[in-house]
């Protein structure tokens, strides 16, 4: 005698493998998307970095350009204003010294640490606008 699965058996199953599909497929597809955004991400920290640590090689010195933090920026105040209204010289007010350097922080390098990023980075086009 021969045994064989009948069609409603056939039917059953394949809707059971649908239905457990239909509720793993978008965690899958998820965690996937989730994998793949934290590789681009390392890449690109990676690619910074060392476009960073490359440049800071090719000027000789590390650049002083970046900005205050929110603290810094709230425990400074502004004791002397100069001929154009912009402030001259700022105190730290948690411990009372003058801060001798721009408000807005150290940015004197800023431009030559921007060529070197741009050469490390092998940028081809700069998009303006």
């Amino acid at each position: 005698m021969k045994r064989a699965f009948s069609l409603a058996e056939v039917m059953v199953t394949l809707a059971v493998v649908g239905v457990i599909a239909a509720l793993t497929m978008p965690t899958l597809i998820q965690n996937h998307k989730d994998s793949v955004l934290k590789a681009q991400f390392k890449a690109a920290y990676n690619l910074i970095s060392h476009a960073y640590g490359q440049a800071v090689s090719d000027l000789g010195y590390s650049p002083k350009c970046f900005y205050w933090t929110d603290a810094q920026r709230r425990s400074a105040k502004c004791v002397e204003y100069g001929d154009d209204n912009e402030c001259s010289q700022w105190i730290d007010t948690n411990t009372g010294l003058p801060i001798v350097d721009n408000f807005n922080g150290l940015r004197e390098n800023c431009p030559a640490l921007a060529d070197a990023l741009r050469n490390n980075l092998k940028i081809t086009k700069i998009c303006r606008g």
